[in-house]
């Protein structure tokens, strides 16, 4: 009598299975994971059309003469001063930036601010308002006495999606000189 080898075809069985098991397990986790990657993706890069979207400028000329208004003034109160330009080239992008954050930092922590807010000022007096692409605003920061003088600042876009961006620009402070905040 012949014989079947039932070892053989158990092991066929057994890789056939195997392989389907296997094939399930991956489609079910792709299902899962591929929405998931997607959506970091597109959330990770969603801040790259903003690089350098802030700027501070560094200087004014006021007939013929030089001003600095990033700067700070020690007193009752540190006063910081900050002058910022929406920048003009990035004119299609500026309908999704909601706000921009500023960050005085010194010596042992940091200090941030939030525009629009009634937690910093315009220069010219008022609560803090974004200015329109291409045009600059000043921009002005009260901190503690208790807190060192201010070493630098730092700019980032806040899109209306809440996300607030990577450093847009960055610059060091001085003492003011010539102008009264």
């Amino acid at each position: 009598m012949n014989k079947i080898n039932k070892k053989g075809m158990s092991e066929a069985v057994t890789t056939v299975l195997f392989i389907l098991i296997s094939l399930v397990a991956f489609l079910t986790l792709a299902q899962f994971a591929l929405p998931f990657v997607k959506n970091q993706l597109s959330k990770g890069s969603e801040c790259v059309p903003y690089n350098n979207y802030f700027q501070f400028e560094e200087q004014f000329v006021l007939e013929a003469d030089v001003k600095n208004y990033n700067c700070f003034i020690t007193g009752a109160t540190t006063k910081v001063g900050a002058s910022i330009n929406a920048n003009p080239s990035k004119k299609d992008v500026s309908e999704n930036v909601q706000g921009l954050m500023l960050y005085v930092f010194y010596p042992g922590g940091s200090k941030s601010f939030k525009v629009p807010s009634s937690d910093i000022s315009l220069f010219e007096g008022g609560p803090a308002t974004l200015m329109s692409n291409g045009e600059t605003q000043t921009y002005i920061a009260s901190l503690n006495t208790n807190e060192n003088d201010p070493i630098s600042l730092e700019v980032r876009p806040i899109l209306k999606s809440g996300k607030i961006c990577e450093i847009s620009d960055r610059i060091r402070l001085k003492q003011c000189s010539g102008i009264s905040l």
